[in-house]
């Protein structure tokens, strides 16, 4: 089961004690990418948002299950949410911001569709213009060490929105900067177009009907890539089969901490 969790959940724990702003949006546009991955926009009340750019992400707050009205307002906080009434605490997820436009003060999500598994997963089947929602953050980890020229990007379905907004932003940066890109999917018709440059190499690794978070895809390429030694590693994907990818990179590969950025998006059970 997919649950797009953004971080394991002992990371929003700490994250609790952190001040960060909620900002009160709805939804403007929804657009499906593939038959498994939407696009969501929203706009309203980002009037004061401050993009961090890369793989910048936020909690998204929904309304609580079976429920329409948001429960939180923009004074929202995770010690408001402890003392709330189970009934009245709003479902959410971490989900990164796919593109921001400063202009239209519009920012729009990639969620991974999977039924009515996961309380995200189900708003976002039924999501449509004008339904409410709260926005917390903004967070980033996508942070290279200065002067990185080669970058590898590792990553499943849920990932596909951060890799693709990193890549908008070293492109945006410098368009000869070498990116590899190892992605997983369910065969050519869950594929996206990631931004495309000079020095950017796709390499897709199909499932094949294979349950997702099931396979060894991801480290098996990674333990066939030829890696640079200056390389910054940024990797999102089910928990277990990233951890596996992190430990190749860091223990067999001998990469640094601060070249590896590894992030379990969600967890298969």
């Amino acid at each position: 089961m997919l649950d797009e969790l953004h971080d394991e959940s002992d990371q929003l724990d700490a994250d609790r004690t952190n001040t960060f702003r909620t900002f009160v949006s709805e939804v403007a546009a929804v657009v499906d990418i593939t038959p498994t991955l939407r696009q969501i926009t929203f706009r309203g009340g980002l009037d004061d948002y401050v993009s961090l750019s890369g793989d910048e992400f936020l909690y998204v707050l929904l309304p609580p299950c079976d429920r329409d009205d948001l429960t939180v307002d923009a004074n929202f906080t995770w010690q408001n949410y402890e003392q709330m009434p189970s009934s009245e605490r709003p479902a959410g997820a971490y989900y990164s911001v796919r593109a921001w436009r400063p202009a239209e003060r519009e920012l729009d999500m990639w969620f991974v569709l999977h039924g009515d598994e996961g309380a995200a997963s189900g708003w976002a089947m039924q999501a449509e213009p004008g339904r409410p929602v709260a926005l917390w953050g903004p967070r980033r980890s996508f942070e290279p060490p200065a002067a990185t020229r080669s970058y590898l990007l590792i990553v499943d379905e849920t990932g596909f929105g951060a890799a693709s907004a990193v890549l908008d932003e070293l492109l945006a940066a410098d368009a000869t900067v070498s990116v590899s890109v190892l992605a997983e999917s369910d065969g050519p018709v869950s594929r996206v177009d990631f931004p495309t440059g000079a020095n950017v190499f796709v390499e897709w690794l199909d499932r094949d009907g294979a349950h997702p978070g099931s396979t060894l895809l991801l480290i098996n390429a990674v333990a066939n890539f030829n890696i640079a030694g200056d390389v910054y590693a940024f990797g999102a994907a089910e928990s277990r089969r990233i951890t596996e990818v992190r430990n190749h990179l860091r223990r067999v590969r001998g990469l640094r901490a601060e070249q590896v950025s590894m992030t379990g998006y969600w967890r298969a059970v």
